[in-house]
C-alpha cells in the first residue's frame, strides 16, 4: 500500500468510519433524519449564480451517486455510473435544485430505512472509486459530511 493510499485511508476512517462506529441503526437513521433541515438551510437563502447552481448540482449528483452505490448492495442490481453521471442539469433555477437536493435527501433517508427494516448490517462494505471500502454507516456518514461541507463554500 503506497503512503497516498495509507493516509486516504487513515482519513476516510476519522472522517467517514469513526463517528459512525458502533452506532445503532436506530440512532443512525435518527442522526441522518436531522441532517435534513441543517442541510437544506444551509442551501437556502444564497445567490442564484451559475457557481451555486453547480456546487448545489454536484453536491446531488455525489448523494444521488451514494445511493446508487448503497442501493447495489441493499439490491443487488450493479450500478457501474461514475458520480458525474447523476449530476443534475444547471439549467434550471438555483431554489429548483435547492428543493431537489431536499428531495434527494429524504430518497437518501428512505434507502437507509429500508437497509435498517431488512436488517441489513451497518458493518457491511460498499465500494467508492476514490476512497477505497466504506461500510453502509460510513457511506451515510460520508453524505452528511460532504454535504456539509460543500454547502458551506456557497455564496
Amino acid at each position: 500500500m503506497s503512503i497516498q493510499s495509507r493516509i486516504m485511508h487513515f482519513v476516510v476512517g476519522v472522517m467517514c468510519e469513526r463517528p459512525v462506529r458502533g452506532i445503532s441503526p436506530d440512532a443512525l437513521l435518527a442522526r441522518f433524519r436531522a441532517s435534513q433541515l441543517p442541510f437544506t438551510t444551509a442551501l437556502q437563502h444564497k445567490s442564484d449564480t451559475e457557481a451555486n447552481r453547480t456546487l448545489v448540482a454536484h453536491i446531488i449528483g455525489i448523494e444521488r451517486w451514494a445511493q446508487a452505490r448503497l442501493d447495489q448492495m441493499h439490491s443487488g442490481v450493479p450500478h457501474q455510473a461514475e458520480s458525474n453521471a447523476y449530476i443534475p442539469t444547471t439549467d434550471v433555477s438555483y431554489a429548483e435544485l435547492v428543493t431537489l437536493a431536499d428531495t434527494t435527501r429524504t430518497a437518501s433517508i428512505a434507502l437507509l430505512n429500508s437497509v435498517v427494516t431488512a436488517n441489513l448490517p451497518l458493518t457491511q462494505h460498499v465500494m467508492h472509486t476514490d476512497i477505497g471500502s466504506l461500510s453502509v454507516a460510513g457511506w451515510i456518514q460520508y453524505m452528511m459530511t460532504h454535504s456539509m461541507h460543500e454547502a458551506k463554500k456557497l455564496r
